[in-house]
């Protein structure tokens, strides 16, 4: 890579790091909800990711390989429902599974080193972020004179738009600086790929309210989600045909 993608990809790498950090010194006693909510999502989000469906799409960029996953869905709803440093282990154990299993058959997938770690830090970025504006929106737009469950829907939104523009932004450029291709060339402004995510944020809305009712709600959740990636997975492979 030339040393502006070095110092790009390193850079987002530090702050999520930092960001990390700084969620883990948080740490409070939290309920056995939230306990048990936090290890739901992780296992759920372990199983998505290491259930991910493959394909090569040069109908978005041309080159390279893209996959889709429920894993967006299962961290979104972690920034609903869960305190900024279970946020964290829900980001990083997931990604870490993956990680050493890829390393341990030696694939070529997530070969390079760097590689994982900003992904990590891409999402601890967006994730971490989102949960703050969600805070924020519930505070001062959850006022008496407004409908809490409408307030905390509307926080939730546009949480999840903030989610997802940084997400694609820091991936989006870090394509261009790595990969010498355009924003276009690079599929991140791709009207498809950002309605995908969209829809694993809506899924992640969902599946926040439902996890706090009952832990039998995993097993559907699950389902759903590998419905919808392998949907996903399946008209974007056509669509590059």
């Amino acid at each position: 890579m030339k040393k502006q993608a070095w110092v790009y990809v390193l850079s987002v790498i530090v702050i999520g790091v930092i960001l990390a950090l700084t969620a883990s010194l948080q740490i409070k006693i939290n309920s056995s909800n939230e306990t048990l909510a936090a290890a739901l999502l992780v296992a759920l989000a372990t199983l998505g990711q290491l259930g991910r469906v493959m394909y090569m799409s040069t109908g978005d960029s041309g080159q390279g390989t893209s996959w889709y996953t429920p894993l967006l869905a299962f961290m979104f709803a972690g920034v609903l429902v869960l305190p900024p440093y279970l946020l964290v282990a829900l980001i990083v154990v997931p990604h870490l599974v993956e990680w050493a299993i890829e390393r341990t058959r030696k694939t070529n997938f997530l070969k390079a080193w760097y590689i994982q770690p900003f992904n990590i830090a891409t999402h601890l970025i967006c994730g971490l972020g989102a949960w703050q504006l969600y805070a924020l929106l519930n505070y001062y737009i959850c006022t008496p004179a407004m409908d809490p469950m409408c307030g905390r829907l509307i926080a939730a939104v546009l949480a999840g738009g903030m989610y997802l523009v940084i997400n694609h932004y820091l991936v989006g450029q870090a394509l261009v600086l790595a990969c010498g291709v355009s924003w276009v060339q690079s599929g991140v402004l791709n009207i498809k790929n950002a309605a995908c995510d969209g829809a694993f944020l809506i899924g992640g809305l969902i599946t926040s309210l439902l996890i706090q009712f009952t832990p039998l709600v995993v097993v559907p959740i699950l389902l759903l989600m590998t419905v919808v990636q392998r949907r996903i997975a399946v008209s974007l492979v056509k669509s590059s045909v």
